[in-house]
């Protein structure tokens, strides 16, 4: 779906992380997102990875933190 005709490429209308998160997911689940040193080793860590992490943190932030709270994370 292109928004606009002025753009090169067609892409999705992305308004909250969430949606980055799903459909970074969708897309690329098996290509590397990160890449970190473990020592003297190189150690890949996959779209599909990152974005099981970040709902496994998502429920923890919400069984630990009072409804309406604001968090940020950095």
């Amino acid at each position: 779906m292109k928004t606009n005709p002025q753009l090169v490429y067609d892409i999705p209308a992305i308004t909250t992380f969430r949606e980055l998160m799903e459909h970074s997911r969708a897309r690329y689940a098996e290509r590397t997102a990160f890449l970190y040193r473990e020592g003297d080793e190189l150690r890949e860590v996959s779209y599909e990875t990152v974005y099981r992490d970040v709902i496994a943190f998502a429920t923890y932030l919400r069984s630990r933190v009072p409804e309406g709270c604001k968090v940020a994370v950095t």
